[in-house]
């Protein structure tokens, strides 16, 4: 997997996307996201989703999962970051 470096460290294409997923969904007023994935549980745990049930769905099993963006807000790195309520002024 193809791996970008900041400050923060490293973090790979994958999880830009889904932060960026969780902005755009922010942005339009929605307030938590959904998914199920029957591989990868631990990356989404690891950007801020919780494993909300686990079932079989078409005889595989899978992990639901939700990502309040209501109350977490994705960090400049990347990463999730404590949320402002008060956006910085635009210069």
């Amino acid at each position: 997997m193809r791996r970008c470096h900041g400050s923060g460290g490293s973090i790979g294409l994958g999880g830009l996307l889904v932060d960026r997923i969780a902005r755009e969904a922010g942005s339009l007023g929605f307030d938590a996201l959904y998914l199920w994935t029957p591989s990868v549980e631990r990356f989404y745990s690891r950007r801020g989703w919780t494993t909300i049930e686990r079932t079989t769905y078409r005889e595989v099993h899978v992990a639901v999962m939700s990502r309040r963006i209501g109350t977490v807000a994705v960090a400049e790195g990347g990463g999730p970051g404590p949320r402002s309520e008060n956006p910085p002024a635009a210069d």
